[in-house]
């Protein structure tokens, strides 16, 4: 039983260990750094879920299998963008470069319902994603039917709302952290 108990906790830490290695919610730049200026403990451990909701639907992602790659970048850094997170924002936009999204189009992501460098589709899951993280109530079913009337499937409509849902938690604990940007020290 020891030996269970303790190949456990090796295994548990090792994949502790992973996750720090490249967390996403720390990461900075050869060309900006993020620091926390308010909340900057872990006492609780209230950042356990929100961690391992970052690693099924974040950016570096390997549990994503329906929603395509690029759109769920895009949604990721609109929400980031309504969210007004800094950190998102920087994060997010570096993500579409990595991923090969048109430059103009990243540029143009906060006005995409006057663009045509949009799908359908995409725009559909932009409308749907804004009305979700901004309670549209009003709006979200008929987003909702518009999704289905484009044919994305139900495990893409999952994956999108958990994608929408992870920014605005992230967004929100950022802004309890006092996230800022910086200029790297030289």
């Amino acid at each position: 039983m020891f030996k269970f108990l303790f190949l456990s906790l090796s295994l548990l830490t090792a994949q502790q260990y992973a996750y720090a290695k490249d967390d996403i919610t720390e990461r900075n730049y050869d060309d900006v750094i993020f620091k926390n200026t308010r909340l900057s403990s872990n006492q609780t451990e209230y950042l356990t879920i929100p961690t391992e909701l970052a690693h099924a639907y974040g950016s570096d992602s390997t549990t994503l299998h329906h929603l395509d790659k690029d759109l769920a970048e895009l949604v990721r850094l609109r929400i980031g963008q309504i969210d007004q997170c800094n950190y998102c924002v920087i994060l997010h936009t570096k993500q579409t470069e990595t991923l090969g999204i048109s430059p103009s189009k990243v540029a143009s992501l906060s006005t995409w319902p006057q663009s045509n460098l949009f799908s359908g589709k995409e725009k559909a899951a932009l409308k749907y994603a804004e009305s979700l993280s901004t309670l549209q109530h009003n709006e979200i079913q008929a987003d909702y039917d518009q999704l289905l009337t484009l044919k994305f499937t139900s495990p893409e409509i999952e994956e999108l709302t958990n994608v929408v849902i992870l920014m605005d938690v992230w967004s929100r604990i950022f802004m309890a952290q006092g996230k800022i940007s910086e200029p790297p020290m030289n």
